[in-house]
């Protein structure tokens, strides 16, 4: 599991996953899959469209999140 991280995959079938902080994920060609960790959050889970393709998965406060792109599966537990 990651935190903090920023990421960017080349083609192929990628896994990233995250557990809290800020991390980006821009994917490339390939079934991406992202999961994203946010169990120990204590405010509702939100998307935001960020523009340009990218999309941030996080906590109203704030406190984890996660931008991705070109992204066509996603976990959240």
């Amino acid at each position: 599991m990651t935190a903090d991280q920023n990421f960017s995959s080349g083609a192929g079938d990628d896994l990233f996953v995250v557990a809290g902080g800020h991390s980006i994920f821009q994917a490339g060609d390939g079934e991406d899959r992202l999961v994203a960790d946010f169990s120990d959050s204590t405010t509702r889970i939100n998307w935001t469209n960020l523009g340009y393709g990218w999309w941030r998965l996080g906590d109203l406060a704030g406190t984890q999140w996660v931008d991705a792109y070109s992204v066509e599966r996603y976990n959240l537990t």
